[in-house]
């Protein structure tokens, strides 16, 4: 009786570590996916940010559009943010005001829930620049204030 007790013992342990070894590489797994689609993301907005300045901006909006689906797949609240900003900035400069301040409306949401200040700002100056581009001239001051009171 005390030979099976023991070996049991020796099954029960055994099998307690293989689920921990088990368990502790499931964890990392998730972390290096998670920091491989971080790099994903980087690369894609700075893609992005290299088709916008070319004046490619169709281009453009594909990465960041691709930038924003990674971040928000990884629940990466900053990048979400930022690519929010940067797609709100391409469709103002093609002139489609209602589709940018969608955007941009986005980023000013998150950015008050995450409280990510410096964002924020640059989310608001965005909006005022394609409110006064739209001619809303009113609604570009309320929102260029809104960006220098959290400066």
């Amino acid at each position: 009786m005390e030979g099976r007790l023991i070996s049991f013992s020796r099954f029960l342990c055994g099998a307690l570590a293989v689920f921990a070894i088990a368990f502790a590489t499931a964890g990392c797994a998730h972390v290096s996916d998670s920091s491989y689609m971080m790099k994903m993301s980087n690369e894609t907005s700075r893609r992005g940010a290299e088709a916008f300045a070319s004046g490619d901006r169709e281009q453009a909006l594909e990465r960041f559009r691709e930038a924003l689906r990674i971040d928000r797949s990884i629940d990466n609240r900053g990048g979400e943010m930022f690519d929010l900003i940067n797609l709100g900035r391409v469709y103002t400069s093609l002139g489609r005001y209602a589709e940018a301040t969608d955007f941009l409306n986005g980023a000013i949401t998150l950015g008050v829930t995450t409280r990510d200040y410096a964002l924020l700002s640059d989310a608001h100056a965005a909006f005022a620049k394609a409110e006064y581009l739209a001619g809303h001239a009113g609604t570009a001051l309320d929102y260029i204030e809104d960006a220098q009171q959290i400066d």
